[in-house]
């Protein structure tokens, strides 16, 4: 019962942590020392919903963000998809 119950609520804290929209000074900052790949990985749970990488390819054509950050949203993969072996091959298409 302990272990469910830290489980719980270490997923309810990082939920309440999810900011409603990127940090476009931070992305700047990343962008000026290196390219940087995020992967939005939406699938069945939903855990990152398309709007977040629509904010970002807005952000990129306002010219708030640099280019060099790439990002792509795959539909069918869970944000957990390091335990699920089938789900590993798209991931590592994108890399």
């Amino acid at each position: 019962p302990e272990m469910a119950r830290n489980f719980l609520a270490l997923g309810l804290e990082e939920l309440r942590e999810i900011p409603e929209r990127h940090d476009d000074a931070a992305l700047r900052i990343i962008g000026k020392h290196c390219p940087t790949s995020l992967l939005f990985c939406g699938g069945p749970d939903q855990w990152a919903p398309p709007f977040h990488i629509k904010d970002l390819q807005t952000l990129q054509r306002q010219g708030k963000i640099p280019n060099n950050i790439r990002a792509a949203y795959l539909d069918e993969i869970r944000h957990d998809y390091v335990v699920h072996p089938e789900m590993v091959q798209p991931v590592v298409n994108f890399c």
